[in-house]
């Protein structure tokens, strides 16, 4: 795309984008008065009792959240809700550190700039390219409302916006990272919020994402450590981090995957498991469900690899994807003793011209069964990072989840999309007529006298206006995000 048209399908886009919904209000708990009711100065004392109780503060929800692009508004926005509600519920004199690959949302930066007003230390962090390459008026927002707020401030009350021009903690790559720190926020302190999810409308309404919170005091300074780290924009010798709970059951961690004790989190957990003997499942057999947004390269083949082998040998195997290299389709698609791997391309394309316009953006795997000498074991690996080259060099982050809830949600969640994804539709004339399908038709279609000229995005630059989809996404350019 021309600079001139990324200019002006920004302009169109900024004047006709509307904000996300905002969070609700906190609703107060219902006022029952325990007791008897006799006579009435006893009723009075107890209604002015009740006035007098204050309002139960929100608390975020630990655990996993999906939202559902295809759904009601609050289905579609229910992560980005989630993070503004935190946003907006973040007190005096806290810190909000939130690293987000890109940034555009009105909802998620006027969100940032009331906390400011109010007393909150913001400290943002976002991949440069996303200002580089389009024009982000969100971004410009953000950072001129903090600078009007950190006008007379003393320096230890400033907040922060910083553009990291490839991984902030490696020397390639980019900060395509996506977590949410609060060191408090209602009546929750320490609260982690990392997965697939940007703060931006097109996470909303154009992709499938996940989430996972957690308010783990010790977690949540490994995860501040990391972060400030980040901040300072600096290559580090040994950029792989990672923290286990006491318990075992919990592990989150940060790329690029390089230098001390690195270990790729998907590939480890993948070679621990055994396909037979498994005691938690109907058959006995290792359940796998795989969502990687994008599986390709080196990385992505050896995974493909592991999935392959683990097929051939009994174990149940689903995968959706939205891209995925040529030579690991090959391999998934072969043949073999059980035939090829079942897959599911998981993405919506409205007029057939091989432009994504909604598509899983998940970089997900769930596994039930036998793992790591564990007959009954359940697993969840999820977070940032795409399964390709970029991704081992990007700063990424990741969450190992040990617990048969979150397994069951992801599962249910994978296969109900598995088997019943929105299909794509021929694009029709407005008489009915079925029109031919692929670039090449569409790009005839477009260069017709008096035809409209859809602009093409990247897939987390995705725009809309009123909720309603500006097509499409070019599948090919900037899919690793």
């Amino acid at each position: 795309m021309s600079t001139n048209v990324q200019r002006g399908v920004a302009a169109l886009v900024v004047a006709l984008v509307l904000a996300l919904a905002q969070p609700a209000a906190a609703v107060a708990p219902s006022a029952s008065v325990a007791g008897p009711v006799i006579g009435a100065g006893t009723a009075a004392t107890a209604v002015s009792a009740t006035a007098e109780r204050k309002p139960r503060r929100w608390k975020p929800r630990n655990g996993v959240l999906f939202n559902n692009p295809v759904g009601s508004g609050p289905a579609a926005h229910a992560i980005n809700r989630k993070i503004l509600r935190a946003i907006d519920e973040a007190p005096k004199r806290s810190v909000i550190r939130i690293m987000s690959w890109n940034i555009m949302s009105a909802g998620g930066v006027n969100a940032l700039l009331r906390a400011q007003a109010r007393g909150v230390k913001i400290k943002v962090i976002m991949a440069d390219v996303n200002v580089e390459l389009i024009d982000n008026p969100w971004w410009r927002d953000l950072v001129a409302g903090v600078r009007r707020e950190n006008a007379g401030r003393q320096q230890w009350r400033k907040s922060i916006t910083k553009l990291c021009q490839r991984s902030c903690r490696g020397a390639g790559g980019e900060a395509h990272g996506k977590y949410f720190l609060f060191s408090k926020t209602g009546r929750a302190k320490h609260v982690f919020i990392q997965g697939s999810n940007n703060l931006t409308t097109a996470a909303a309404i154009n992709q499938w994402n996940d989430i996972v919170t957690t308010n783990n005091p010790a977690q949540y300074q490994f995860a501040v450590d990391v972060f400030e780290q980040a901040l300072l924009d600096q290559p580090l010798a040994s950029p792989y981090a990672a923290w286990t709970s006491p318990s075992g059951l919990t592990t989150i961690g940060f790329f690029p995957l390089s230098g001390a004790g690195s270990s790729d989190p998907v590939l480890t957990t993948l070679n621990g498991v055994t396909c037979a003997g498994a005691t938690n499942t109907r058959i006995g057999v290792t359940r796998i469900r795989v969502a990687p947004d994008v599986m390709r390269h080196e990385r992505g083949y050896a995974i493909a690899s592991r999935l392959r082998d683990l097929w051939n040998q009994g174990c149940d195997v689903k995968i959706g994807y939205t891209v995925m290299g040529v030579s690991v389709s090959r391999l998934l698609r072969g043949p073999g003793p059980n035939g090829p791997v079942p897959l599911q391309h998981l993405v919506q394309d409205f007029d057939g011209d091989g432009e994504f316009d909604r598509y899983f953006h998940l970089k997900a795997l769930a596994i039930q069964g036998n793992v790591g000498g564990n007959p009954g074991a359940y697993v969840v690996v999820n977070g940032s990072g795409n399964w390709s080259a970029t991704g081992r060099v990007s700063d990424e982050n990741f969450g190992i989840y040990q617990r048969r809830k979150y397994v069951k949600q992801y599962f249910r969640y994978i296969d109900y999309w598995f088997h019943n994804y929105p299909h794509s539709s021929a694009p029709r004339t407005a008489s009915g007529k079925t029109l031919a399908t692929g670039p090449a038709a569409v790009a005839a279609r477009r260069g017709a006298p008096g035809a409209l000229d859809l602009p093409i995005h990247t897939p987390d630059t995705l725009m809309t206006v009123e909720d309603q989809l500006v097509e499409g996404v070019d599948p090919y350019a900037q899919m690793e995000h």
